[in-house]
This record gives structure tokens, sequence and C-alpha cells, in this order.
């Protein structure tokens, strides 16, 4: 099973039926898209934090089959500016349950130069340039609101949550609206609001008019009709230029009528002023750190790791870097050397062999040489 569970939303889609939706009013979805575009472009400097917790409320898994810590509660954040990331999200185990000690904390920094990955409390990795892709399932929240901070986000559809997932599907709606693949169907009630609905043969999508076309909510069917997944978006506010958010996010997975799985989301603040140095991330003392920043590439295209521990006390981590990095240099060039040497070496004793294998082929010639001389 996906290990990023937790944070994704599961579901597989079929085509959906429209009967039961009011014939649609006009609607321009060049116009919707234009306002889900100037979203993105609001959204690109932004710190927001939410509260992320899921609960499997019945056992529908084979036996054998792991959903890894499906109950838990999440403290998260996405810091966004341009092209830098930072992502944190912080698991705790509700009580009386236990969630492995890896999937506690995980987190990702791009600060413009280097890549830093949390993959647990105690192990992270840092390489060179921007390597976002490998923390797209940590932000969720603008994500399900049709705005990912990470524009190729995409979420996983599962059908069975003893089978394996079905495929990804985008929730980027300026680039769903792009595709020509969604279509405004009609109007509904959902959830109190009156909605207009767009859909492909696999999702359908409820938008708020009043509210810049916010999601409402979204619904998934399974290949029988049914409904499998279904998140709804509620407590709106506007945040400017026709940009509105939900704060409260519920998402439900369905085993027939019976709700499995449910993630809830609330947001706690949201900040549109960002700082350049927000953009670091904060390491527990001890925590181990492969970096790949600073030596060289073998000749195979591999990246040499230099490791080192994040110290206890007060220290700039760069500098705890450069030094462990200096270190490796000057073993490697002792190796280099020792190498060398080695070789040398090798080299003088072939070169010994070679030249006792002349001064015996000398001597035996010389030796015939005189046995014929005698006879």
């Amino acid at each position: 099973m996906n290990p990023t569970l937790s944070f994704c939303i599961i579901a597989h889609f079929a085509v959906l039926a429209t009967d039961n939706f009011a014939v649609a009013t006009a609607v321009d979805l060049g116009s919707i898209r234009q306002r889900y575009v100037n979203g993105n472009a609001k959204l690109a400097t932004v710190d927001v934090r939410w509260k992320h917790s899921s609960r499997l409320l019945q056992q529908r898994l084979a036996e054998g089959v792991d959903i890894i810590a499906p109950d838990r509660d999440c403290d998260c954040r996405a810091v966004v500016k341009g092209d830098k990331r930072l992502y944190d999200v912080r698991c705790f185990a509700p009580a009386g349950r236990q969630i492995p000690q890896d999937f506690r904390r995980r987190a990702l920094c791009y600060d413009g130069k280097s890549t830093w990955v949390l993959h647990g409390p105690a192990n992270a990795t840092v390489h060179s340039g921007d390597r976002r892709a490998q923390a797209r399932y940590l932000e969720e929240f603008l994500a399900l609101q049709g705005h990912p901070t990470d524009l190729g986000y995409q979420f996983w559809a599962q059908s069975d949550p003893n089978k394996p997932p079905d495929q990804p599907f985008s929730c980027d709606v300026a680039a769903i609206l792009a595709n020509g693949e969604y279509l405004a169907v009609g109007n509904r009630e959902f959830h109190g609001t009156d909605c207009v609905v767009i859909s492909s043969k696999q999702d359908r999508i409820f938008l708020d008019p009043k509210r810049g076309y916010a999601i409402v909510g979204r619904e998934a069917c399974s290949p029988q009709g049914s409904i499998s997944t279904r998140y709804v978006c509620d407590d709106f506010f506007e945040i400017g230029e026709g940009l509105w958010l939900a704060k409260r996010i519920v998402l439900e997975m369905f085993a027939g009528a019976d709700v499995w799985l449910r993630f809830r989301c609330s947001m706690q603040d949201i900040r549109f002023d960002v700082a350049d140095d927000a953009f670091r991330l904060d390491l527990e003392p001890g925590t181990f750190v492969g970096d790949t920043r600073h030596l060289a590439p073998r000749p195979d295209g591999g990246l040499p790791v230099v490791g080192y521990h994040v110290p206890s006390g007060p220290a700039d981590i760069e500098a705890v870097a450069r030094q462990a990095a200096e270190r490796a240099n000057v073993g490697e060039l002792r190796a280099e050397a020792g190498s060398m040497v080695r070789l040398a070496v090798v080299a003088v004793n072939v070169l010994l062999i070679a030249l006792a294998v002349v001064l015996l082929m000398r001597f035996l010639r010389n030796r015939g040489r005189i046995g014929r001389g005698t006879s």
C-alpha cells in the first residue's frame, strides 16, 4: 500500500450520469479557468498552516494488506515564494495508537539552490538543485481546493483498498479546464450550495459561482456507479481579487454505503508575506544527513555522499557540512594516493618479473651455445 495514503485522495473514477442535474446556465469555462490562473498567481507567495487528521472507521482490508498509520493527527505547513518551497508535516498518534517512527515527521525544503529532504525524524538528505517532486504528497490543503502549490500535484485513484492504486489525477483546475476534458454539465445543490458542476468521464467537481467558482466539493464513483470518494469544503473566506478559500475540508471514502476512512483538514493560519530566510529546514540535533553537494561525481556518474550529524549546540549546518566534506576529500585523496602507490608497486613488480624473464632467457640461450661449442 502506498505509504502516502493519509496525504492523498484515493478513488476510482468512472463515467458519471447527469440525469439528476438541472439544465446548465450559461457557463464560460474559459472565465472560470482564468480565475484559477489568477488564484495560482495570488498563491505564488503564501505561508499556510493546517491540521490534518485521518481515522480508519471500519476495517475493510483483506488479511495481509496494511495501511501505514491510517490513524494520525498532523500539524502541516506549506511555504511558497516563487520556486522556493518548504513543506513540513509532523504527525502524532491518537491516544492508544502508535505510528511508525519514520512517519512522525516528513519535510522538504528547496531554498533556490539545494533541496533538503527529511525522510523521518532522524534521517535527511541534501542534493544540489530542485527536487521538489519528492514531496508533492505533503501539500494537500490548497491542492484539494484546486490550487496546488506544486502545479504538478496529483492524487491517486483507487477503487479497492485491497488493490494497488489505479491512476493519478490532477488537482490543478486551471490545467484540467485547459485540456477540454471537463465540461459544464448542469447545476445542482451540493451541501446547501447551488453549484455549477463540471465533469469528465471520471469525476465531477462542484463550484460555487457566488464565491468565485471555489470548489465546494468533489465526488468520484466506483465502476458500479456508487460514490467511492467525496470531499466537502466549507467555512469560506475571501482573500482578495475574487479568490475564496475554505477553512475546513472533510474527505470520506466509501465501501458500499459505509464510510471506511475519513480525513479532516482545518486551516490554522495563512499569510502572504514570506521572508527569504523562511526556507530553512530545522533539523533535530543528532539527525544524520547524507549530503551529495560537495564531492565531484564518480566516473560512473554516481554522487559521493558526505555524512554528518546535526550538532547538539548552536552551529552553522553549512559549516558542519563543509568540514565533513573536507575530511571526506582528504580521505579520498589519501585513498587515491594509496591506490597510486599500490599501482606503482605492482608496476615495479611486473617490470622486475619481466627483467627476470629476459635474463633467464638470455642465460638459457648462452648456455645452449656453450653446450654446442663443447660438443
